[in-house]
């Protein structure tokens, strides 16, 4: 998309794109598994995200909660835009997964090597 409004714009690609110095962001749908606490009043909010490798990272605030469809890999929901090591990610709940938008390499490989693991909501009582 932004390849062709740029070169609707000026005729031809960017300079930086022609000559291999910038890539194009891609995207696929990667389900994964998350821990959540529900509260009293049914609020889902989620705690951690465990990655494919089995990496845990903590969500260190959630700053948006509002339903909307992803429009970089499709499926609605309730997305989350959570900070996580200082950086903001999407995540999505489409009942009763969890799901992120994740960066592709421009082969369609992802970024890491390794493949997610189909996600489950993990429910955390409050004690």
């Amino acid at each position: 998309v932004a390849i062709a409004r740029a070169t609707a714009r000026c005729g031809r690609l960017p300079f930086a794109l022609a000559h291999g110095l910038m890539r194009i962001m891609a995207f696929k749908k990667t389900y994964v598994e998350v821990t959540a606490r529900i509260d009293e009043d049914g609020r889902i909010t989620p705690l951690s995200v465990r990655w494919r490798d089995g990496r845990v990272f903590e969500i260190d605030r959630v700053l948006d909660v509002v339903r909307r469809a992803s429009q970089r890999v499709g499926g609605t929901g309730i997305r989350y835009l959570v900070s996580i090591g200082g950086r903001e990610k999407r995540l999505f709940f489409e009942d009763p997964r969890w799901f992120v938008e994740e960066t592709v390499a421009d082969d369609g490989s992802p970024h890491s090597s390794k493949a997610f693991r189909p996600g489950t909501l993990r429910i955390r009582h409050p004690e």
